[in-house]
């Protein structure tokens, strides 16, 4: 591809067909209108049906994104979804570019290379392009430090005897060459269904990317990586791969292929445009961004931290229901349920959902302290609240307490401060900040 097109927008944000929008570029900004490049609005209509839907929804002459952040890359135009905690807040594209880069990073969904560490906050490269270049990065670095080899049956001719003869082959194709021998036999080489699997996923990186100097390093890879056969990609290929000493080095570009692989839409529908998705619900990267800040610093906090514990709260001759809090913090004798949500609630008021939500975590789990955590602009917080514990009027009982009276009935919204002097908040901020949160 000769040039890459990038459009960059805010979660939840809509985008109209007929509207002009800038493209994000090194030169200057260029203008592009979906509905001038039909093919663009159709494979994202076709997308929608095959999976879109998660990501945005359709809408009269436009679509409308969801929670998710990300990229889709349709053909040569990439389109990044980026956070944003706040509509009035700071608008800048480029800004929540970095801010999300580092909460992938932060969250383990991209490691960058010691070399790529110094370009990733580059405001014209794409979320796309840098998981592209560090698939690369792994692959080369496997492939200098040796790929590993391994056994596998195969059989065909032979001009020497070697394993186990296969008679009835070796009749119907040797009747006149005396010379050969079919045979069944072992091989230990190089030449194996991973090696095949990173070299799809390889082929994918050379559809996609936009950049010379890494179109130049995939075809040097493509022409040293080792042969065989075309594998059938699907989710639990993936854990066939041992993870044992010598596979330790694959580890990372297994992550990224099966990335790559599993939410790549070729060819689609018969067009000529080609769909990859790579996101992430917020909802989801927030919970693992709080759970890895937290279990970093909590010796510091002196609690331990669990996440996505469970326990049954319905059963029925079919089926079982449970609740699930996202994070439950025990220490000090006390223990804390947390729940955590992306979304800032409207005037500072909580969810009706998400209150009744905490008060069934506070139940099964006798927690001491309920919180319902949201990401903040500004100084971090808390504001209390409590569950009211008075039966209706109409209910006569003994007392008149809707709740045993050893369960507390605090649940409060905390808000921790995301930013820290235009940067995302690291460790120490972190701990500091979390303090004002949580009861700790």
């Amino acid at each position: 591809m000769s040039y890459q097109k990038l459009l960059r927008f805010f979660e939840h944000d809509r985008v109209n067909f007929s509207t002009t929008y800038l493209l994000v570029g090194e030169d200057d900004a260029k203008d592009f209108v979906f509905e001038k490049n039909k093919k663009y609005q159709r494979a994202l209509s076709i997308f929608h049906q095959n999976g879109g839907s998660d990501y945005f929804s359709l809408e009269h002459n436009g679509i409308k994104f969801k929670q998710f952040v990300g990229a889709i890359q349709v053909d040569d135009l990439t389109i990044e979804i980026l956070p944003k905690i706040d509509r009035e807040a700071d608008g800048d594209k480029s800004f929540w570019h970095s801010i999300l880069l580092d909460m992938l990073k932060a969250c383990k969904k991209l490691k960058p290379s010691s070399k790529q560490s110094a370009s990733l906050n580059l405001k014209h490269n794409s979320i796309l392009e840098l998981y592209l270049e560090l698939y690369v990065d792994e692959l080369e670095y496997i492939f200098h430090s040796g790929l590993i080899k391994k056994y596998k049956k195969t059989e065909g001719n032979l001009n020497a005897l070697k394993g186990s003869l296969v008679f009835g082959k070796h009749i119907q194709q040797n009747l006149v060459h005396a010379e050969r021998f079919y045979t069944r036999h072992t091989v230990y080489n190089q030449s194996h269904e991973m090696h095949q699997v990173l070299k799809q996923a390889l082929e994918i990186c050379d559809q996609l990317s936009s950049s010379y100097r890494l179109t130049d390093r995939i075809k040097r890879l493509l022409l040293v990586w080792p042969e065989h056969k075309q594998v059938q990609i699907y989710p639990a290929l993936f854990q066939k791969f041992k993870r044992d000493r010598k596979a330790v080095s694959y580890h990372e570009a297994l992550v990224i292929a099966k990335l790559l692989l599993l939410n790549f839409h070729p060819d689609i529908k018969g067009g000529n445009e080609h769909v990859l998705s790579l996101m992430f619900d917020m909802n989801r990267l927030w919970e693992e961004f709080v759970y890895r800040k937290l279990l970093e610093c909590s010796d510091d906090l002196g609690v331990m931290v669990h996440q996505q514990t469970h326990v049954d709260f319905w059963n029925s001759d079919h089926s079982t229901k449970q609740v699930k809090p996202d994070l439950v913090l025990i220490g000090s004798g006390k223990t804390i349920v947390v729940d955590t949500k992306w979304k800032q609630p409207d005037d500072f008021w909580p969810n009706d959902n998400d209150l009744k939500q905490m008060f069934v975590y506070k139940l099964y789990y006798h927690a001491d302290d309920a919180i319902l955590l949201y990401p903040g602009i500004g100084e971090s917080n808390s504001t209390g609240g409590n569950f009211h514990n008075e039966l209706h009027h109409t209910v006569k009982h003994k007392n008149n307490f809707a709740i045993n009276t050893d369960l507390k009935l605090g649940c409060k919204m905390g808000f921790l401060n995301l930013l820290v002097d235009g940067k995302l908040l690291d460790q120490n901020n972190f701990l500091e900040n979390i303090r004002l949160c949580l009861p700790f």
